[in-house]
């Protein structure tokens, strides 16, 4: 699972899981309590065959911003890798 920090606290995680017998990409808002992280309803879930639609959707916003390349965004975020889950996460 991989997840970058966001403003006011809280991480977004992002990662793959099943959901009625389906792979999902999900990208979730996390809270921290007790010294744990958990999920908030702030989130979307993508079947994971939707994948490339997605990547290229956000390519298309991307370049229509204009002010960054799509191959530069995989700069834009700090990523950071959680030690406790083994999926690797194609971006």
């Amino acid at each position: 699972m991989d997840f970058f920090p966001v403003e006011h606290g809280g991480r977004i995680y992002v990662r793959i899981r099943e959901f009625k017998g389906s792979k999902c990409l999900d990208i979730r808002r996390f809270f921290e309590k007790d010294g744990g992280w958990l999920p908030t309803t702030k989130g979307v879930s993508i079947l994971f065959e939707d994948f490339p639609k997605l990547m290229a959707c956000l390519d298309r916003i991307v370049e229509s911003a204009g002010s960054v390349s799509p191959p530069e965004r995989a700069g834009m975020l700090d990523s950071r890798r959680d030690e406790n889950d083994g999926d690797e996460i194609p971006f």
